[in-house]
């Protein structure tokens, strides 16, 4: 081997003297380093000074546990870098930071991020103009719910609403919320449904009490209502109202003005037909009651409504074109808002009309009620009734 080539390897493969100079890593990848034949002589000599008259298998014997505690060594080194990198990137909780994380609030919606805010408004739908056609709450946002249960509750059940939300309770995917009353007992893991039956109380209360009587009203409007329960039920009930109660008119003209007015006339049409065909089904808790515009209702008692209502008039149109018998008919009516007052914001009774039914928002009261007495062929108020 020429003296240039011995030089190169040297230099590449490193030596005992150079290889502690080397970082741990190279050390591992180089090992075992080559020894040269300087390195190897010098090694023998002080063998030779420290352990004379030893053999050359006893020499070589020497050499080996010399490299294997080197390679300990070297391995010791590897590990002890890698704890202290560990340490260094991920350093340790005290007690105190751990007990800071525990008792720290959640944000509020004010320190909320605009992403953060996103998700709070989706908490009940996506979208508000895509929730199911069964829920008056799915345009709600944390603020706009806080104001409305001023007119469903009282303030320390909006504290546990408010507590409920920011801990994630109105975002379980196999919960369903079609009322506030349902958001309400959501709350609670105990009380929720006596908290709730309560706010259904004082929305028809209230309600009732802000409508107009039928003497002072400007509009009136006669609607009709089969229903299973007889007057006394009805009586107990406060009048009609949805399973998930009314909705109060605070939430009532929120919605019409959230939610009703952005859609178009087939999502209004699609909207109103699959509501009013879920006012049977109990464990919706919806917030709707419907009724018709003729007289012949199916199923149960009769009961006639005599309500204050700004309700257009259908036209009269032929029942078939082009057939000499053809008779005027009254034509179905596109879907419409429609209340007691000339605006939305005067108002207190709040309905959709559609094709030959009204689906009322705030409920019906019992004033306005009068029950088909069968003994007499007549309707009376549903207060003096024996039915």
């Amino acid at each position: 081997m020429s003296s240039r080539n011995r030089k190169n390897k040297t230099q590449n493969s490193g030596s005992i003297d150079n290889f502690s100079q080397l970082s741990v890593k190279d050390r591992v990848n180089k090992w075992p380093p080559k020894r040269t034949d300087q390195t190897t002589a010098q090694s023998t000599n002080e063998n030779s000074q420290l352990l004379p008259g030893k053999t050359k298998k006893q020499k070589r014997k020497d050499e080996i546990n010399q490299r294997l505690q080197f390679k300990k060594q070297a391995d010791s080194n590897v590990t002890n870098d890698k704890q202290e990198n560990t340490l260094t990137s991920v350093p340790p909780k005290s007690i105190e930071d751990e007990d800071k994380e525990k008792t720290k609030a959640p944000p509020s919606t004010t320190q909320a991020t605009g992403q953060q805010q996103s998700q709070q408004q989706a908490t009940i739908a996506d979208d508000p103009l895509k929730f199911d056609v069964k829920s008056s709450v799915g345009f709600f946002t944390k603020d706009l719910l806080d104001t409305l249960l001023n007119s469903y509750t009282t303030e320390d059940v909006k504290k546990a609403v408010r507590k409920a939300w920011d801990n994630g309770k109105y975002t379980n995917p196999n919960l369903t919320f079609n009322s506030v009353p349902q958001i309400i007992e959501a709350a609670y893991r105990k009380t929720g449904r006596n908290k709730a039956k309560k706010a259904k109380e004082k929305v028809k209360k209230d309600n009732a009490d802000k409508s107009p009587d039928i003497e002072d009203a400007k509009y009136t409007t006669t609607v009709y209502r089969a229903d299973k329960r007889n007057a006394e039920q009805v009586m107990q009930d406060s009048g009609f109202h949805g399973w998930g109660g009314s909705m109060s008119i605070e939430h009532a003209k929120s919605w019409a003005s959230n939610v009703w007015i952005k859609w178009n006339d087939n999502q209004k049409k699609n909207f109103l037909q699959e509501w009013k065909a879920q006012t049977s089904a109990e464990s919706d808790q919806t917030n709707f009651v419907a009724t018709g515009e003729s007289e012949s209702q199916k199923g149960g008692n009769e009961y006639r409504i005599k309500i204050p209502l700004n309700l257009p008039e259908r036209k009269l149109v032929e029942s078939g074109k082009g057939n000499a018998s053809a008779e005027k008919i009254l034509a179905p009516r596109q879907p419409i808002l429609v209340h007691d007052a000339d605006t939305l914001e005067e108002s207190s009774i709040i309905a959709i009309a559609g094709r030959d039914e009204v689906v009322f928002l705030t409920g019906i009261a019992t004033k306005y009620i009068e029950v088909f007495d069968k003994e007499s062929n007549t309707y009376k108020p549903i207060d003096n009734a024996d039915v």
